[in-house]
């Protein structure tokens, strides 16, 4: 009748966990079972040291925070003392209408962008990026490199040769475990994905970022598939500008234990 996920990061994460999601069957609601649940998993990670709690987001991701069409859900947790102080949102786009445009390309060309898709000899220089740039997403790097998807992970090199931006996808060929489109039933069941979209940050406001998603895009599109997904986005300006549109909201809230 009821079910409460939890998790808990580890490495740098240590203090933090995660309550994934938090379900209680509609004829049992209001009957203190989610209180239940909620307090059970509290005192759980209060004896493992966590010091801060996330609504949603961990991996495997079930929704980034408090969907924002369950109103009820967000009640609950305030009720209960958390604080939501920003919106993040799942983005889509339907590719059989893509079309970078040509500002875009310009760009890529001015400033002498290389994108590729990594390999087993190549992995190695994405990881590097990534360790530096941004630790937090080692690890969903290595899972798509664990199970073979090399040719997931884009990168983008300037003129010299260096990584300096890279993504990860879910194509066509991705292996069956993966699970980056989870809503894929209500997105598309021809839907890709794009996520972990990082630039060094010496490297910012060339338009490498722009310019590795849109060829990204396009590589999606020419592989058949019918629309793409992105979740948990903050810089929605940044995906419309290639015809990327709202598609869910949630509300992100933390508590400190």
């Amino acid at each position: 009748v009821g079910l409460l996920a939890g998790l808990k990061r580890y490495g740098e994460e240590a203090e933090k966990a995660h309550v994934t999601a938090l379900l209680v069957a509609p004829d049992w609601q209001k009957r203190g079972i989610g209180t239940a649940l909620y307090t059970t998993a509290l005192k759980h990670f209060k004896a493992e040291g966590v010091r801060y709690v996330q609504v949603g987001g961990g991996w495997p991701r079930f929704w980034p925070g408090v969907p924002a069409n369950l109103p009820a859900g967000l009640a609950f947790f305030q009720a209960h003392g958390w604080n939501f102080d920003h919106t993040v949102y799942d983005l889509t786009q339907d590719l059989r209408k893509y079309i970078t445009p040509p500002d875009v390309k310009l760009r890529i060309a001015q400033e002498q962008l290389r994108f590729e898709v990594a390999t087993h000899e190549t992995i190695d220089d994405v990881l590097t990026f990534e360790m530096r740039e941004f630790p937090g997403w080692v690890d969903h790097f290595q899972r798509v490199a664990g199970v073979g998807d090399y040719s997931d992970i884009v990168m983008a090199r300037d003129a010299t040769g260096e990584v300096v931006a890279a993504l990860a996808t879910q194509s066509k060929l991705s292996h069956p475990s993966r699970c980056d489109v989870l809503w894929q039933p209500l997105v598309s069941n021809h839907a890709g994905a794009i996520g972990c979209v990082g630039v060094a940050e010496a490297e910012r406001g060339r338009g490498i970022g722009l310019g590795l998603v849109a060829w990204t895009t396009e590589s999606l599109r020419d592989q058949g598939l019918t629309s793409c997904y992105i979740d948990w986005v903050f810089l929605t300006k940044f995906y419309a500008r290639l015809g990327y549109e709202k598609w869910r909201a949630y509300q992100m809230g933390e508590l400190e234990l």
